[in-house]
């Protein structure tokens, strides 16, 4: 149920209520097709995939690549993924410093400081630590206020009744809404955008970069059930996510367009929860938003601090034909050094980004940071871990052929859906060619392959691989964590409110309480059984 719900939040960030969100506001239904593959992809991982993951028997997928593509393609992979994470994280400092800046009337710029150097300061101080018990935590707050503020915007207008009718009555809302639009000339949310968006979600989800969260579950049996809970929670959330994005369109459109933002249909979701939640949520809302951003921004860091020490670091003492140090003070002091330097890119990547943001919104910026600039290592990480037969510098050519394209379409102002479709044909049509080079490969290199799939397939022994594994303490620890959490959440009654508002307040309170204390029932249930038995 942890890293059920980590996956689910994994999925979250203030992307989903920005650039998705912004989405929403201008063409409806389109946006969920982006969830309804990723429901496909649970599907899938609960069907098996995820137990593949769990036992590879690994603690970071940058293993699988070593194992699969060999150490010359790990090392490449690492120092890609370093730029790639500054990237991502800027996009999500910028993401979230929009809706900062729409709560408090904060200028962006100075948002992305002082949120980069908080984040920076925590990280620097404390280390990547329960980054699964947080996202359950963040998730148990954010939830019910997701919930609460999509029943606000239906009552404002007319419930699911009132809701479909204020779009069929509108011939601009009807069109702009559809599922599918082809009549936009830029080709946004067309046939050709759902197909790029579909494999890019096969890539991410499915791919080695996104199974790393199975690797915590205790076996491939508990994986699947990981991916099963979140396919059900997130395929419930992705129905009322964008309720208020909607519902501000249809009520809103002249104050929203009005707002005081590059493009104010990214920040709509922050309008509708300014103007609809209780007195003093919407901070609360922000820092919820704040803290789903967190893991993103924190793996920035702590990841390319990691990669960096266990990858350039060596490489370059080796160059320079010194001895890398053992000592533990200064490999600590070396790695907050990368983690500063690394802080000061992300907080650079946001500023940049800030500025770049185009017409066409937050969404279309994000979608060439990762499906432009991320397709060409998202196509060996996906088709190297389902496909057996193709040899270890397979990697190599996909990269090498896609790599240049991703670059120019990322500069050059092309439709991202473009250029993710033409590097999914031509490195999809290389990854088949070198198949039939595969026994030409060495015989070691297939060795090592083939002992790679049989590890995936063959499960995981949990009293000979692991001994005695009791997480009972968890549900303790977490169950009093929610339970004291809902019951800060009481505090909100004090604030000045309706009444209606203040059974709002209470409703989440109660939500958030009841999860700690079924928590706790259980774990009061096991210890008893335990010591019967």
């Amino acid at each position: 149920w942890m890293v059920g719900m980590s996956l689910f939040m994994s999925g979250i960030s203030t992307q989903t209520f920005v650039a998705n969100s912004g989405v929403a506001y201008k063409s409806g239904l389109s946006i969920l097709a982006i969830y309804m593959v990723n429901s496909i992809c649970y599907i899938i991982l609960a069907l098996g995939v995820a137990a593949w993951y769990r036992q590879a028997r690994v603690t970071s997928f940058a293993e699988i690549v070593r194992e699969r593509f060999g150490a010359s393609f790990q090392q490449f992979f690492a120092y890609y993924s370093m730029i790639m994470l500054v990237l991502w994280s800027g996009l999500g400092l910028f993401q979230l410093s929009l809706f900062a800046h729409t709560a408090f009337n904060f200028p962006v710029l100075g948002i992305i400081l002082g949120l980069g150097g908080i984040v920076l300061f925590y990280t620097l101080t404390g280390g990547n630590w329960a980054v699964l018990a947080g996202d359950f935590l963040q998730s148990l707050v954010l939830l019910p206020m997701i919930i609460l503020l999509a029943v606000l915007a239906l009552h404002q207008v007319g419930w699911l009744d009132g809701f479909f009718d204020a779009i069929r009555s509108s011939e601009e809302l009807s069109k702009d809404f559809a599922l599918i639009d082809n009549t936009r000339e830029d080709g946004l949310y067309g046939w050709q955008w759902l197909i790029s968006v579909t494999i890019m979600q096969f890539y991410a989800v499915l791919g080695m970069s996104g199974g790393h969260r199975f690797f915590a579950c205790k076996d491939g049996a508990e994986a699947k059930k990981a991916a099963l809970f979140c396919l059900i929670v997130s395929s419930v959330a992705a129905m009322i996510y964008f309720i208020p994005s909607m519902v501000g369109r249809i009520l809103y459109d002249a104050e929203i367009m009005a707002l005081d933002a590059p493009n104010p249909q990214d920040i709509a979701y922050a309008f509708m929860s300014d103007k609809l939640l209780p007195f003093g949520f919407l901070p609360l809302m922000t820092v919820a938003m704040f803290s789903a951003q967190m893991s993103s921004l924190d793996t920035g860091l702590n990841a390319n601090s990691a990669m960096f020490m266990l990858n350039a670091y060596p490489a370059f003492m080796r160059v320079i034909g010194k001895k890398p140090s053992e000592d533990p003070k200064t490999l600590l002091f070396l790695s907050r050094l990368i983690t500063f330097i690394f802080g000061g890119l992300i907080i650079a990547a946001a500023i940049y980004f800030s500025q770049r943001v185009g017409a066409q919104g937050v969404f279309e910026l994000t979608f060439k940071v990762s499906g432009v600039l991320g397709i060409p290592m998202y196509l060996p990480l996906f088709f190297g871990f389902f496909v057996r037969r193709t040899p270890w510098w397979s990697g190599w050519l996909c990269v090498s052929v896609t790599i240049l394209p991703s670059i120019y379409g990322f500069v050059v102002d092309v439709p991202s859906y473009r250029i993710t479709i033409f590097n999914s044909v031509v490195g999809v049509i290389c990854l088949g060619l070198s198949a039939l080079f595969w026994n030409k490969s060495s015989k070691s290199s297939r060795d090592a392959i083939n002992t790679l799939f049989k590890k995936i397939k063959t499960p995981v022994n949990i009293k000979a691989e692991v001994g005695t594994y009791d997480d009972s303490n968890i549900l303790k620890v977490m169950g009093i964590l929610a339970t004291f959490l809902g019951s800060m959440i009481w505090f909100f009654m004090l604030f000045p409110n309706s009444l209606i508002d203040r059974l709002s307040i209470l409703a989440v309170a109660l939500c958030v309480q009841s999860v700690g204390i079924t928590l706790l029932v259980i774990y009061t249930y096991k210890r008893k059984k335990a010591l019967l038995d």
